[in-house]
């Protein structure tokens, strides 16, 4: 099952104040739903990125380990100490 399929799984279905699903609205709910899981992918990816960056910066100044931090201070535009 991918991420997608797991995304959906876990949604309920749409109701209308306790009614039950309306038929006919299927196709825009899922054009939504379609809508929503791709912004959220574009999401995760961002913070995955912005995860990556932060932990090569910390293992460089808590453990002298500068492997990671090589691959992305070109695209650092400041760094400053917190504690210097």
């Amino acid at each position: 099952m991918n991420d997608e399929e797991k995304t959906k799984a876990s949604l309920h279905k749409p109701s209308l104040g306790g009614a039950s699903f309306v038929p006919g609205m299927f196709s825009f709910n899922g054009m939504i739903l379609s809508e929503a899981l791709k912004n959220r992918r574009d999401e995760v990816q961002a913070l995955q990125a912005v995860d990556f960056v932060s932990w090569a910066i910390f293992r460089k100044y808590e453990y002298g380990d500068e492997f990671y931090y090589n691959i992305v201070k070109g695209k650092i535009i400041e760094e400053n100490p917190l504690f210097a």
